[in-house]
């Protein structure tokens, strides 16, 4: 290595430092280790009387057994005293069951857009813990839904957390900055069960709420800026806002009967969607209130009086008013803000500074139209 000098008015002066550490200390609890590259690096620190390390090398689940066995601040564990097993970055072979409440998971590191600590499979069962940093590759990240798990940075295939094929899905705990493939976030074959938080999270197909064979799904969950593709976010009675999905999304429960999807009965109306974009056959049914959202064709056709839908853009054959409403400062394509009158009760609807892009609007006296452009630009109040 090239010694640099600089020049201090007298002459040059060298500043090359002292030469570096060569071995390691052999003070007590070191921590560092010369390896074979005469490079030094960091082995895991001792565990504690709150905490159990995992290195490389290391069977996570002798380690997380080990765990299980801490008495932090000498008490029992609870949920304000908590043990942790701390996974340091690597590739593990070994599975991981979490069985006992109380004992946490922690993965260290990561990585651009993904957690460093990579687990040949994890199966979560107890009911008050939290695991963060941990991928399990294409392999399911299996949750058992519980109100007081906590998941976060974590990462899964098909079938992740709190999903299940031939059984009830459910996923009722917080979800943060997690990632699964088709079929995950409280997916069931026939029912599904969710109403949990949401936030950034990314799924495929049939996600957030769904099912692929009729059935139940009972979806209160608040979704925040969440992804997923379509015949996701399926039933909604809770929130969504700033999601995105594919095709046939963002629904609430159908009208009749009410009483497949929630035992109380009529639900009158569900569901909050604010910023959220989906393509066809989104944002239909029960639904409370749609804001400032964008889908494709058949879409924001609500089916109860109390609906209000404002600063929307769909498709055409869209904002159908099934049973009332009121639309507001919206855009549709064409056949929108039509009324289908065969089997559609008699209820007013109120349709106000809405643009329609093609065609005209039908003439409908249970259709009450204020400052409207049609498709040749021509207002319309009636």
């Amino acid at each position: 290595m090239k010694d640099l000098k600089v020049y201090d008015g007298a002459g040059w002066q060298s500043l090359k430092g002292p030469p570096g550490p060569s071995a390691p200390s052999a003070d007590a609890g070191n921590t560092l280790t010369l390896g074979t590259d005469a490079l030094l690096f960091t082995t895991a620190p001792p565990d504690s009387a709150a905490y159990v390390w995992c290195k490389h090398g290391d069977a996570p689940q002798a380690r997380y057994n080990l765990a299980k066995t801490l008495t932090p601040n000498g008490q029992p564990l609870s949920a304000t005293n908590r043990a942790t097993l701390i996974v340091l970055p690597g590739v593990y072979a070994g599975s991981l069951a979490v069985d006992t409440s109380f004992v946490d998971v922690h993965g260290m590191g990561h990585q651009p857009s993904l957690p460093a600590v990579t687990l040949g499979g994890i199966k979560v069962t107890a009911a008050d813990v939290r695991v963060s940093g941990i991928s399990v590759g294409a392999l399911p990240f299996d949750t058992s839904g519980s109100t007081r798990e906590v998941i976060h940075n974590c990462v899964g295939g098909s079938g992740s957390f709190g999903s299940r094929t031939g059984a009830t899905g459910e996923a009722h705990g917080t979800y943060i900055n997690c990632k699964g493939g088709d079929n995950s976030f409280g997916y069931g074959t026939a029912i599904a069960s969710v109403s949990g938080t949401f936030v950034s999270c990314v799924g495929g197909a049939r996600c957030f709420g769904s099912n692929s064979l009729p059935g139940t799904i009972l979806n209160s969950g608040l979704f925040t800026d969440c992804m997923a593709g379509q015949s996701s976010f399926k039933s909604i009675r809770g929130t969504c806002v700033g999601c995105t999905a594919g095709s046939n999304s963002f629904t609430t429960p159908p009208e009749v009967p009410p009483s497949m999807i929630d035992p109380v009965g009529d639900l009158g109306a569900v569901g909050v969607f604010r910023r959220c974009t989906g393509e066809a056959n989104c944002f239909n049914g029960r639904v409370e209130r749609v804001e400032d959202c964008l889908a494709g064709d058949f879409s924001c056709s609500v089916s109860v009086p109390q609906s209000v839908v404002t600063r929307c853009i769909c498709g055409a054959s869209s904002f159908t008013p099934r049973n009332g409403g009121a639309f507001s400062y919206c855009t549709g394509g064409e056949d929108s803000f039509k009324r289908p009158v065969a089997g559609t009760p008699p209820t007013p609807v109120y349709v106000s500074f809405c643009r329609l892009l093609k065609g005209t609007f039908p003439v409908d006296g249970l259709v009450v139209k204020r400052f409207c452009l049609d498709g040749d630009f021509n207002e319309v109040s009636t």
